[in-house]
């Protein structure tokens, strides 16, 4: 049995590795997936159900998504805000145990480097509206000495993460979500929700204006394909500062061990997900709606797992990094 799932997660910790390399290469075919409620099922994890039919993988490898349904440590989550334990997953239902996130007093800064770079290219991935960051790009996130090279950058609408308040469940109209990735292939994700009741500064106006193009045309930029399926070439898009997409002012991270939103959902993943939202006008939001209107997966059960808040000092922004200082963090 400890082969088996020693050979599952060798399996997908190999997929996950293509699947954020900023290139598009060739890579072996994998088995047809979608966000809708008849393939991710009632819980977010019958994708683990879908047999590989292309090759004559051994079992268990003919099952490559397996992890969906196995794992303990699956992603996105609802991050609980309240004063006590839940034990209801509030979107599926299931009994789970969702401990309230509590705010940590000494952690490492988070230290973010993502230069404006102009050979970024629009991905259609056959599942999100996807910015691949050239082999040369080196913008990075910091977390302590531990760097985390920017690979690609997604969006899913509506949002995959959500927070539970007083009032209940609070998902957003949309997550944009940052890979990084390192040489030794460990995995940091940073999530920004898109939230769309407040007024879109110029500067995500711009950087989403590059991505989806413009006027009545929305959104022009993206690659036309069916569904499900991957464009085999990059669209460049010119000039891009990421940076333009990450919340100003002060502002809480929510931390937790996680995995992959989409198959082969490989655990190990490390979230951040930044508390206040950036805003998105309706026409953005529709734009990327077009593409994916439910590109999302559902809640995973916690399974006790403590989600951590930093409290961050600082919050700078220049024209090559954003440093985000947290409690007891001496500023560099």
């Amino acid at each position: 049995m400890n082969m088996i799932k020693n050979a599952i997660k060798t399996s997908t910790f190999s997929m996950a590795a293509m699947l954020f390399s900023s290139s598009i290469m060739a890579a072996p075919a994998t088995p047809h997936w979608d966000h809708s409620s008849a393939d991710q099922g009632p819980n977010g994890d019958e994708w683990a159900s879908i047999e590989d039919t292309t090759s004559s993988p051994m079992p268990p490898l003919n099952y490559p998504y397996s992890e969906c349904g196995t794992g303990g440590h699956q992603s996105p989550v609802a991050i609980n805000l309240t004063t006590s334990p839940i034990t209801i997953n509030p979107t599926t239902n299931s009994a789970d145990l969702n401990p309230i996130a509590v705010t940590e007093k000494i952690s490492s800064p988070l230290d973010f480097h993502y230069p404006p770079d102009v050979n970024l290219s629009i991905y259609n991935s056959g599942h999100a509206v996807q910015v691949n960051m050239p082999l040369t790009y080196t913008g990075h996130l910091s977390v302590g000495q531990d760097a985390y090279p920017l690979t690609q950058f997604h969006f899913h609408v509506p949002s995959e993460h959500s927070k539970i308040t007083s009032q209940g469940q609070q998902p957003y109209a949309g997550e944009l979500h940052f890979v990084h990735q390192r040489a030794d292939g460990k995995i940091l994700v940073l999530g920004v929700f898109l939230d769309d009741t407040g007024t879109e500064t110029t500067e995500v106006t711009k950087a989403l204006d590059t991505i989806l193009g413009n006027g009545s045309n929305l959104p022009s930029n993206v690659p036309t394909i069916p569904s499900g399926q991957k464009n085999a070439t990059n669209t460049p898009v010119g000039q891009l500062h990421p940076l333009a997409l990450l919340p100003k002012g002060k502002t809480n991270v929510f931390t937790y061990a996680g995995s992959l939103t989409t198959p082969p959902c490989s655990e190990g993943v490390n979230w951040y997900v930044l508390a206040e939202p950036i805003q998105v006008s309706s026409e953005h939001l529709s734009a990327l709606t077009t593409w994916y209107p439910n590109g999302n997966r559902f809640t995973q059960n916690l399974n006790s797992r403590v989600i951590r808040i930093h409290d961050n000092k600082d919050h700078d922004n220049d024209a090559d990094s954003n440093r985000l200082f947290l409690p007891n963090a001496t500023k560099r």
